[in-house]
């Protein structure tokens, strides 16, 4: 999705594209677990099972997952968590809905991995308040991203905030969760012109990122082109130059390995479009040669 910002800057958000593998009438696409969390329109939090309340069980439950063309669940297979935590995280992820997922302009089916922690704090009286904060995360987290996807982002702010808050608070939090709750959050701030602050959330994002994602991960160049724009809006033209040359290094570096064309196209979008941005800011900064360089390697980008 390409939106443009008051001050001329283009931002690529990668919420349309699709993961590797090719689509045929057999077998769905593969996504990756960050892709799949763009389409995320519901989740819905667990409901902890009593007997591992009582034990004290927490832990991760990883679960693979088939979902339809309408966006629906329907297929799960647990790959990894403790068996008594395994059945109430399927029960969870059934009812999650994702966008549907687009390839040539067709809904498809595809397979992604999903993430359901369970935590608990000192005792149970807290362990009950942590479920209720979850549950609250799931509800915020959901506000936020419909009113920001409608560009509502007066309304955003508050949902947007309250998620933030909540995930930080849950320490087990899956990662890309809390990720995409900075960067929601800063691009919320970003489009109502609170410059500064949104450079904050930006600056949270990316080295939760950088632990979490791979080098050659399009979700990683995101993040430091998040960064750069945050700086260059803020008149650091030194920080922006730097991030947007790590953004563009490791968007390379996706689109060399992307398991798919389709992929390898989206990623090659995004590139051209950063690259477009980082000309604007070298020409701003004084550097003529280095901008002409910047707007031909956009212009040779397929």
């Amino acid at each position: 999705m390409l939106r443009t910002y008051p001050i001329g800057i283009a931002v690529v958000l990668l919420a349309g594209s699709v993961g590797a593998g090719a689509a045929t009438a057999q077998e769905p696409i593969v996504v990756s677990q960050a892709e799949a969390q763009e389409h995320l329109m519901k989740g819905v939090g667990p409901k902890y099972p009593p007997t591992a309340e009582f034990a004290r069980i927490q832990g991760l439950v990883v679960i693979k997952i088939r979902i339809s063309k309408d966006g629906s669940v329907t297929e799960t297979n647990a790959l990894s968590g403790h068996p008594l935590l395994v059945g109430a995280a399927v029960d969870a992820v059934k009812k999650w809905k994702y966008k549907p997922f687009v390839s040539d302009g067709n809904p498809v089916e595809v397979t992604t991995t999903a993430e359901v922690p369970f935590w608990l704090g000192g005792a149970l009286s807290s362990a009950r308040e942590e479920k209720a904060t979850i549950a609250h995360y799931f509800e915020q987290d959901e506000e936020c991203h419909d009113l920001f996807k409608a560009q509502e982002y007066q309304k955003a702010e508050a949902p947007c905030r309250a998620a933030v808050d909540l995930a930080e608070k849950l320490a087990a939090a899956p990662a890309l969760k809390r990720i995409d709750s900075y960067e929601v959050l800063g691009y919320t701030l970003f489009d109502l012109r609170k410059l500064p602050e949104s450079l904050e959330y930006f600056k949270r994002e990316l080295p939760l990122a950088e632990k979490t994602l791979r080098s050659d991960d399009a979700e990683l160049g995101r993040a430091y082109h998040a960064l750069g724009l945050g700086l260059y809006a803020n008149g650091d033209l030194k920080g922006a130059r730097e991030y947007y040359g790590r953004s563009i290094k490791t968007l390379e570096l996706a689109r060399a390995h992307a398991r798919s064309d389709r992929l390898k196209v989206g990623t090659a979008n995004t590139m051209k479009i950063v690259l477009q941005e980082y000309a604007k800011l070298l020409r701003q900064s004084g550097d003529e040669a280095a901008a002409l360089d910047a707007e031909k390697r956009a212009k040779s980008v397929k």
